[in-house]
């Protein structure tokens, strides 16, 4: 292989890189926004309050398991953060199959 033959493939796996980093991002992102716009606060829902989820989902975006890990709010949120990620189902798809991952881990924080 040539050293510009060799520069060229190094630069198209660097663009690669970059695409499937934004394409994650997004694919996370979008899972996150669909939970949040499913969500329903319960009273006394205060500011502050979050919770790392946890999901293991099959290919297709439906949810095997949903963890609540790191929660900073009562029974009563931990359970409308479960039921928003249970309404969301089923999760976005993955816009490359290379970004689709089992199991996805963001934080639910919303906002005031």
């Amino acid at each position: 292989m040539s050293a510009e033959a060799a520069a060229n493939e190094a630069a198209e796996l660097r663009r690669r890189q970059r695409e499937l980093a934004s394409l994650t991002q997004r694919y996370r992102s979008a899972i996150t926004d669909k939970v949040e716009r499913m969500w329903r606060r319960p009273s006394g829902t205060k500011a502050g309050e979050s919770c790392v989820v946890h999901v293991i989902q099959t290919p297709t975006g439906y949810i095997r398991e949903i963890q609540l890990l790191d929660c900073r709010g009562d029974d009563r949120f931990r359970r409308s953060v479960r039921a928003a990620v249970l309404k969301a189902e089923p999760l976005p798809r993955a816009p490359d199959p290379e970004v689709f991952d089992r199991e996805i881990r963001f934080v639910f924080e919303p906002e005031g």
